[in-house]
């Protein structure tokens, strides 16, 4: 649970929050 957190921490701290921050406010 560590290994598969801190890769996604570590490769998608940034990208993914604003990815998701992006395409989520937009089609709501």
């Amino acid at each position: 649970m560590k290994e598969k957190e801190t890769s996604r921490a570590v490769g998608f701290p940034r990208p993914t929050v604003r990815f998701i921050v992006t395409v989520k406010p937009l089609p709501p």
